[in-house]
């Protein structure tokens, strides 16, 4: 697994390209925003948008889970 992030709320051109991507691959403009990907074919196997005090720890199994139940690993 690996955990990459992408900041879009500073004022430079590579947190626009960022903030871009995450709107139209996404739809969302939430911040924060955090999404679980398949590293095959990076399709998205959980997201969730928003400060999320509780819960983030449920999110993260979902996603693996998700990921184990698409791969049969």
């Amino acid at each position: 697994m690996v955990l990459t992030r992408l900041y879009v709320d500073k004022k430079d051109s590579l947190s626009q390209v960022f903030a871009r991507l995450q709107f139209e691959r996404y739809k969302q403009a939430t911040q924060p925003y955090y999404v679980v990907l398949d590293p095959e074919d990076e399709s998205s196997l959980a997201e969730i948008g928003g400060y999320v005090p509780n819960g983030f720890d449920e999110f993260l199994r979902d996603g693996v889970s998700a990921y184990y139940e698409k791969t049969g690993k």
